[in-house]
């Protein structure tokens, strides 16, 4: 029998390329380490030397990864392919095989491996699961089983290193020594790493450019990505950035997420993807996967520029426009924010204002929503994904970009100004699958509100409120949703509002005592669960009477309908797209675009951005960090209303 078979081994994890399982072991004393160690070490520097030009060999010595990227780099600076050997715990990991100026290097192995650990709640220097584990191989297969094919493997591995794409990933093979088990896995760089990173900028695009829809009132220039390709490039269970695509069996129709694994940020963040199958929610979730990745951390080299708004001046663009927090907030021990001054010391990106037609600068953590906070790189304003949205392009990701924005910034205008919104006649409603979602809430005991919530840039914005007051635990959930189209935006929100009273009103996320303290101290909502937990209260439901007692008379959506139906003729997205900047520029929000694409996205045909609307009112998580100071159309709408409370905790999910 050859000593490698084709198969997988019984529970193995999934894997992003071919597996091998080596043939099963005889009984008796295994070899000790240092001769396998040895013998190991020699066949690899055998097959090296056989190579033109010949690889050296790294990282076998069991030292840390920063000593062994240290020899790496010295060898490539040399001029010198290297080939990386790593023993991690009972895996040899061959690869990557990095010419001088390559990419990608043991170290992006050894942070993005880490990253995945971290991301399953495993602590490697606590499990013995991690890179840094001293290897046994006493407990290994014996060598005879697998050395033989150790030069075809290591064969194979030039030829698909030959053949990668950088920016997709490079190969790297892993042989687990205890099982026999082969995978392949593929490794992309991390921007910035100290190993391979060679700090070139990748510049931010100026004017948006003529950008055709597939058809008419599509808003997308292509069809949605081929799902599998994006699967097999996208996730792998030691390296990510994506660790695993999971079904929701609970979400009305099909819901998939995906875990996205970035290097040192040591929290869980994920994408979801809904559709009519499941293959095409995978798509999306893997789609709105990459935009986390991008929108949390620079994905892209950016021209970083460490200065305050004073120093900078015009080519700036200035932190206070953007709403800040309460000043009675400052230092508040649940903030995680510095207090802002024009002379207060941060990090800049470029980025590009529509309005100005030019090129500013923006805190590095408003276009990158996980920075962290540095001693001397203050971080003074909250953000989250908001205005962040992938595409097939720069203009069509905008586009989608400026949706998502717009939605939330009607929801947050009426919330903090008390404004009513007319309530839309449910016969206005003729989407089939707004339809459905409504009947599936009303057949949940709930009650379902649709209010117009379209502001003055005159994009349609449907907001829901479903209300069953007699669920203590359930009691209400508010969402919103915008398009061109009313009937896609009431589709969007009462989709939301279904999914939270399908899966988060089975089960309460906050226990009872702990959201009637939230009602009274609003410092207490601290996170994105807690401000949609505070209204499950029935207790907090007459905050919504502004909407429900407003008096105000109900929309058939007809105007909006109407609109639409103009705009659906055209298949002009730039011209869209530059409409809708325009509008916002009039109503108060000039937009700026920071173009978040990695070099991998590119060659994947995606693009990622990042859109920024001084003047908007920002959704923000953690009442201590809402931003509703020095906005001025939110002091027009509380002029309007004369609501002059302190702002409440808003329920946006």
């Amino acid at each position: 029998m050859s000593p490698l078979t084709t198969g997988a081994p019984t529970g193995a994890p999934p894997t992003t390329g071919d597996t091998l399982t080596a043939a099963p072991a005889p009984t008796g004393p295994r070899s000790t380490a240092a001769p396998a160690r040895q013998r190991l070490l020699d066949e690899l520097r055998a097959w090296a030397a056989g190579q033109a030009p010949a690889p050296e060999v790294v990282g076998f010595d069991g030292s840390p990864a920063e000593r062994a990227s240290t020899l790496d780099n010295s060898a490539r600076e040399q001029g010198r392919t290297t080939l990386a050997a790593r023993l991690i715990g009972d895996v040899l990991q061959l690869g990557p095989l990095l010419p001088p100026d390559g990419r990608a290097c043991l170290l992006c192995a050894d942070s993005r491996h880490r990253a995945v650990l971290d991301d399953t709640g495993l602590n490697p220097a606590e499990t013995g699961a991690g890179p840094e584990v001293a290897d046994d191989l006493g407990r290994a297969l014996p060598g005879a089983h697998w050395l033989p094919a150790l030069p075809d493997l290591l064969d194979e591995l030039r030829g698909r290193t030959e053949a990668c794409d950088e920016a997709t990933g490079r190969p790297v093979l892993c042989l687990d020594l205890v099982t026999g088990t082969l995978t392949w896995h593929r490794l992309t760089p991390v921007v910035g790493c100290r190993g391979c990173d060679r700090g070139e900028e990748d510049p931010q695009p100026g004017p948006f450019v003529p950008r055709t829809m597939s058809g008419p009132g599509s808003l997308r220039c292509q069809e949605v990505p081929d799902g599998e390709r994006l699967e097999r490039l996208l996730v792998d269970h030691r390296f990510g950035p994506m660790r695993r695509a999971y079904r929701d069996a609970f979400a009305p129709g099909a819901l998939v997420g995906v875990e996205v694994a970035l290097p040192n940020v040591h929290r869980r963040l994920w994408g979801y993807g809904r559709g009519d199958d499941h293959a095409g929610a995978r798509t999306v979730g893997l789609l709105e996967a990459v935009e986390r990745e991008s929108g949390c951390r620079p994905q892209r080299r950016h021209r970083r520029v460490t200065a305050s708004y004073r120093d900078l001046g015009a080519a700036a663009l200035d932190p206070a426009v953007l709403g800040l927090p309460a000043a009675g907030y400052e230092n508040h021990p649940a903030t995680i924010l510095d207090p802002y001054r024009p002379d207060t010391v941060t990090t800049w990106v470029p980025a590009w204002s529509h309005a100005e037609q030019r090129e500013v600068l923006v805190p590095e953590h408003v276009a990158h929503y996980g920075v962290p906070s540095r001693p001397d790189q203050a971080m003074f304003l909250y953000e989250c994904s908001n205005g962040c949205a992938v595409g097939s392009n720069r203009e069509e990701a905008t586009l989608h970009a400026a949706l998502e924005l717009l939605e939330r910034d009607a929801f947050l205008l009426r919330w903090y100004a008390r404004e009513a919104a007319p309530p839309i006649v449910p016969e206005a409603l003729t989407d089939p699958t707004a339809l459905l979602f409504r009947q599936r809430a009303l057949a949940e005991g709930y009650e379902v509100h649709l209010f117009d919530a379209t502001t003055d840039t005159g994009v349609p914005v449907v907001q829901a409120l479903a209300i069953a007051a007699d669920r203590p635990d359930a009691a209400s959930f508010s969402a919103a949703g915008a398009h061109f189209d009313p009937q896609r935006a009431a589709r969007a929100a009462l989709l939301e509002v279904v999914v939270m009273i399908l899966l988060q009103g089975r089960r309460p996320t906050v226990d009872r005592e702990q959201r009637l303290r939230m009602l009274e101290d609003p410092t207490l909502v601290r996170d994105m669960e807690d401000h949609v937990a505070l209204y499950t209260l029935p207790e907090a439901l007459h905050r919504f009477d502004y909407l429900l007692d407003s008096g105000l008379p109900a929309t058939d959506l007809g105007d909006r309908q109407d609109a639409w139906e103009r705009t659906r003729r055209s298949d002009d997205l730039t011209g869209l797209l530059t409409r809708v900047l325009d509008e916002m520029t009039a109503a108060g929000m000039p937009p700026v675009v920071v173009d978040l694409t990695s070099r991998r996205d590119a060659a994947l045909g995606l693009s990622t951005v990042k859109l920024i609307a001084p003047g908007a009112v920002p959704v923000t998580f953690g009442h201590v960090h809402h931003r509703t100071t020095g906005l001025p159309r939110l002091d027009r709408a509380r002029a309007r209303t004369g609501h002059r409370g302190a702002p409440l905790p808003h329920p946006f999910p």
